[in-house]
């Protein structure tokens, strides 16, 4: 991890951990990516209320400056970084949303190093309890918004902020 590692660059590399250490693990069966981006809608949803999908969604805008990107370090967007939740939160949403991955892997650690046997399932159902317990939202349903729809309306604001 570099210095620069986000809250959710070491939640995606914990969950690698968490992952294999499941009971239900199968190495035949990558579902690693799976399993991070359902902790990160689990997380986004209790924090802004909204999956990343539906963040994007609803925040990619050609009108707007950057696109919406709220990034400091992102000068000209490309396609991928519009793809990217983190990209457009404000300063008060990234520390809120990174303090609550921070103090998940507080709570996930000990568990990890205890060796419990504990499912994928168990990993979430944990977040979701810790995320109960602070008064967070829980994501009951699926996300309004799908990968394809977020990246279709991505493509769609990138191809008119490229003509202005």
């Amino acid at each position: 991890m570099s210095e620069k590692s986000t809250a959710e660059d070491i939640l995606k590399e914990k969950s690698k951990e968490f992952y294999q250490a499941s009971t239900d693990y199968n190495p035949q069966e990558n579902k690693l990516e799976d399993f991070f981006k359902e902790l990160q809608k689990i997380i986004y949803y209790a924090m802004l209320y909204r999956t990343p999908e539906e963040l994007i969604h609803e925040r990619v805008d050609a009108e707007k400056p950057l696109l919406g990107i709220q990034n400091p370090q992102i000068q000209k967007p490309t396609v991928e970084n519009l793809k990217i939740a983190r990209n457009y939160l404000s300063e008060a949403e990234l520390q809120k949303l990174d303090n609550t991955i921070m103090n998940y892997l507080q709570m996930a650690e000990p568990q990890l190093k205890s060796e419990k046997k504990l499912t994928t399932d168990d990993w979430l159902s944990r977040l979701k309890g810790l995320l109960q317990m602070n008064g967070f939202a829980i994501l009951l349903t699926r996300s309004k918004v799908n990968r394809e729809e977020m990246e279709n309306k991505v493509k769609e604001e990138f191809e008119k902020y490229l003509k202005v």
